[in-house]
């Protein structure tokens, strides 16, 4: 019987090895189970659409959701440069969303709703990713067992915060709020397969340039660092929070490369700079440009909640216990690994190394020596980021969290891999009996937090009634938004209230008074001044001037009191141009607006 982690198509006696086809289905098989399972919350969210509904198909954050909708959409337009519609201020279009924007002419090719092409993207990525983690383990994992093992420990795996829940352990408030599962999903590739296209694009980057960046390192040939240069300056303008860790990890692999091997010390530090400098580049000139305008200016300082190191710990579960478990193995194999060939223990071997020495100065040919670890890595890029987390210089530390199961699957299965090679080496049954029950061992522990995910969402988000109008468009929505594209201009701007106005930017070419926290400029002081509007009935005409405004949406349902319609349709000159049972729009005469 061949051996199933046998990496070649045939065994020692010429015969087809089982280990060939089951490799070729396996990454395939696991890619379509990721897009499964992360699309059954969302055929589940559509079968509960109730009569009068449609399902926007969106199961969480729809706030920053609705916004990569409206980047879709301008991109649809045939718009190279976006603009920022959540906020009201006059500015030009200045956002550039490689992403966003291939996904906009792909719905203005195919016709397809900005929602639609959305979730083909996310499918898409989910292929592409399972491709990406396969390639990214082959730096470490040469065999295909503990390859698919580490590739479905990182598609699948999940944190411990949501299971303690449910089983009703509480979190004591001193030591930790809430564990990072919950509001972090991109720590995990299964939660952001399930959520964000975008970000899954951005992690398969992170992780091809770190292995074409190592490939170029150890082969010493310029075209994988040309690659990673390339996908670096990609990087840049997709995702920019994540080149910190892969800048952070190439400088490390290249100190790592000078230090172990002392050799070829020009071109890793060129490699370096080739890698490091276009993408910098690219990210400083494009906050440059941002921050030439007020309406993207409030882009670049995102958020700034840091999470604790128990809100870390929870969060990502099991991972770190076990991770914990494999560092003695890994030691072994490492110095294994750096005791040098018996062939050059001999003294007349030592002076043919010192000699071959000198001819490779000459000639800089590659020095044989020992290589260096095949989880450095993996081991080098968790460090990174566990470093970048730590380290209170940094304002945006949960942002560095994106991707780090990865590097703690593969350096659990390398760990476990070695383990059952020392214990199990003459025996094959107990070495499929022992994959067999870690495989069960990692299901129980790693499995529940990618599950109760979903869960999690269709009960919070959807279950509420007073949330699911941003999930749910009632005929009131939607007739409203037919209207206003039809009837406004995209120099409009619109006033209603905060969750409607988050949505219509996603659906028509308007632009809003506040319709995100983050991308709309003084959002919090404009907020403040609509409720004291609303709470005293004074400064509805000032505000109205101020801010350009020309039309007020008003749905019924999120219009407690009917202030918003009574106040702004009482103003001089305010009149009623569209009406329905559940909502109204009412244009209003901006005069002319403050300086």
């Amino acid at each position: 019987m061949p051996d199933l982690d046998t990496p070649t198509g045939h065994d020692d006696a010429g015969r087809p090895n089982e280990g060939a086809w089951w490799h070729r289905a396996a990454f395939p098989a696991l890619a379509v189970l990721l897009m499964a399972a992360t699309s059954a919350p969302y055929l589940v969210a559509a079968v509960s659409t109730q009569e009068g509904e449609t399902f926007t198909g969106l199961v969480f954050n729809a706030t920053d959701t609705n916004q990569y909708l409206a980047w879709i959409r301008d991109g649809s337009q045939l718009q190279v440069l976006f603009f920022n519609r959540f906020t009201p201020e006059p500015h030009p279009a200045l956002l550039l969303k490689p992403f966003f924007l291939v996904l906009g002419w792909l719905s203005a090719l195919t016709g397809l709703a900005p929602v639609a092409v959305y979730h083909l993207a996310r499918l898409i990525m989910c292929l592409a990713i399972v491709w990406g983690i396969d390639r990214f383990t082959r730096t470490t994992l040469a065999r295909p067992l503990p390859r698919l093992a580490a590739t479905a420990v990182a598609c699948f795996s999940g944190g411990l915060g949501m299971p303690l829940q449910r089983l009703g352990v509480s979190f004591p408030e001193r030591l930790i709020e809430q564990p990072i599962d919950f509001w972090v999903p991109e720590i995990f590739v299964f939660q952001t397969a399930y959520l964000f296209p975008h970000l899954l694009f951005a992690l398969l980057l992170m992780l091809l340039i770190i292995e074409r960046f190592h490939q170029g390192l150890v082969s010493g040939t310029s075209r994988p660092i040309a690659a990673a240069a390339g996908l670096a300056v990609l990087l840049a303008l997709v995702h920019p929070f994540d080149l910190v860790v892969v800048h952070t990890t190439i400088g490390a692999l290249t100190l790592l490369a000078l230090w172990w091997r002392r050799r070829h010390w020009r071109f890793a530090l060129t490699a370096l700079v080739v890698v490091a400098a276009p993408s910098s580049g690219v990210v400083g000139l494009n906050a440059m440009v941002l921050n030439s305008h007020e309406a993207f200016a409030t882009m670049l300082s995102s958020s700034q909640t840091t999470p604790s190191f128990s809100q870390v710990a929870l969060g990502l579960g099991a991972g770190p216990v076990l991770l914990a478990l494999v560092l003695i193995p890994l030691g072994q194999v490492w110095l294994s690994q750096r005791r040098p060939p018996e062939n050059l223990q001999s003294r007349r071997a030592r002076k043919k190394l010192a000699k071959g020495a000198g001819a490779h100065r000459r000639s800089k040919r590659p020095l044989d020596r020992p290589e260096w670890p095949d989880w450095i890595v993996p081991a080098v890029m968790l460090a990174t980021i566990v470093l970048l987390v730590t380290l209170p210089v940094f304002a945006l530390r949960r942002r560095f969290l994106m991707g780090i199961g990865i590097p703690v699957a593969i350096l659990l299965i390398r760990g476990i891999h070695s383990l059952a090679q020392r214990w199990f080496q003459r025996s094959l049954r107990l070495r499929r009996v022992a994959w067999a029950g870690v495989a069960v061992l990692m299901a129980l522990l790693l499995l529940p937090g990618s599950v109760l995910r979903p869960l999690h969402d269709l009960e919070h988000e959807l279950g509420p009634p007073h949330r699911r109008a941003a999930y749910y468009h009632t005929e009131g929505q939607r007739a409203v938004f037919e209207w206003l594209q039809v009837n406004a201009s995209g120099d409009d701007v619109v006033l209603s209230d905060w969750r409607t106005s988050n949505t219509l930017p996603a659906y028509t070419d308007v632009r809003v008074y506040a319709g995100h926290w983050n991308h709309t400029v003084d959002y919090r002081r404009r907020i403040g001044r609509l409720r004291h509007v609303l709470q005293t009935g004074r400064g509805a005409h000032e505000l109205v001037r101020d801010n350009r405004i020309a039309l007020v949406v008003v749905l019924r349902a999120q219009d407690r009191g009917r202030r918003l319609q009574t106040i702004f349709g009482g103003l001089p000159g305010a009149e009623v141009v569209f009406r329905h049972e559940e909502a109204v729009v009412i244009r209003v005469a901006p005069g002319e607006a403050k300086e």
